[in-house]
């Protein structure tokens, strides 16, 4: 599997990034994540060009991270600008620095070209900081390719038989699909369902869920849920569901969902259901699946392909498309550039 680089991915939650030298990889390559005195996030390549030490080992010493098997100390650049076991710091003693960007209570980070893309195209998450709703954030890391987590996300047929809280087998969604401005929609409709944020009580109603694909991996969720008899009264629950991947296998699953504080819907509820849909029945299901396609490529299985699956294969066709414009231009480049 290869990557598209050139794009933001979420590295983490703000709140997670502290002083403290925190590690997380991202498309297989490790990197350190700390907040300066300036509170600034600054991420490098976690791993000492000397012995090849991972540098989250070490510590930030006069603000800067030195290295705690020999004594590099690098600068927020990734320079190397002082060396304990000498008197001269090693020109060549260099550690990428990636750019970052934070906002909506996310840190982004490029895992591309040296040149950062434009930081307008980041998703805007607006239920992150809302002061009208109330928000759960969450992250779980899945032993499965990102792809197969985005398929799950863009195909919420499987509620009914993965998820019965959400009403069960005698509600399934009508669904469709399309691509608008480079990006996929899903719509999923059930009509005449039960209230499951309101157990207990007859009233029925029309719930729709609209999933939205941003490259690479974004995919923001809008619920809105209206009583049959009363089409002038709405819940409405935005959500995120952002993939970014660790390895090949394995993916960083970042969520968040809000409500309207005056909703009835308290955090607690919320979150009770949020875990045991994400970390008790989508992961696990989606876990097994990647272990019984173990190497294989989707696409080599031959999957049987259902109408529902049409919002997936949208996804897939377009990072794929997405992937090759990226590998095709790196090779012109690199025809384009003399060696040495």
């Amino acid at each position: 599997m290869t990557y598209l680089y050139n794009a933001w991915y979420a590295a983490a939650w703000s709140h997670e990034i502290s002083e403290t030298l925190f590690s997380r990889t991202f498309l297989d390559i490790p990197v350190v994540l700390y907040r300066n005195a300036e509170a600034k996030v600054i991420a490098l390549h976690d791993r000492c060009p000397h012995r090849f030490a991972p540098l989250s080992m070490g510590q930030i010493v006069e603000g800067r991270l030195r290295c705690g098997y020999h004594g590099l100390s690098f600068d927020e650049a990734g320079a190397c600008v002082h060396s304990l076991m000498s008197t001269v710091a090693p020109k060549a003693a260099k550690v990428r620095a990636f750019a970052v960007h934070e906002q909506d209570k996310m840190v982004w980070i490029w895992m591309g070209d040296a040149a950062p893309g434009d930081t307008a195209a980041i998703p805007r998450l607006p239920h992150h900081t809302d002061e009208v709703m109330s928000c759960n954030f969450g992250l779980t890391t899945a032993k499965a390719d990102y792809r197969l987590l985005s398929d799950n996300l863009m195909d919420l047929t499987h509620t009914a038989l993965l998820h019965p809280a959400f009403g069960g087998l005698d509600y399934i969604a009508k669904t469709k699909s399309w691509e608008e401005d480079g990006q996929v929609v899903s719509d999923h409709v059930v009509e005449d369902m039960p209230a499951f944020f309101a157990p207990g009580t007859d009233l029925k109603v029309h719930n729709r869920d609209t999933i939205r694909w941003i490259a690479p991996a974004t995919h923001i969720l809008e619920s809105r849920i209206t009583p049959m008899d009363d089409a002038n009264w709405e819940t409405y629950i935005p959500s995120a569901h952002i993939l970014t991947p660790e390895s090949r296998k394995t993916t960083h699953y970042f969520w968040s969902s809000a409500s309207h504080k005056d909703s009835g819907v308290s955090d607690e509820a919320m979150m009770a259901t949020l875990i045991q849909a994400f970390d008790f029945e989508d992961k696990p299901m989606v876990e097994a699946v990647q272990q019984r396609m173990g190497d294989a490529d989707l696409w080599d299985l031959n999957p049987v392909l259902l109408p529902a699956d049409a919002g997936g294969v949208r996804v897939r066709r377009r990072l794929a498309a997405l992937i090759e414009s990226e590998q095709a231009a790196r090779a012109a480049e690199a025809v384009a550039t003399p060696a040495g």
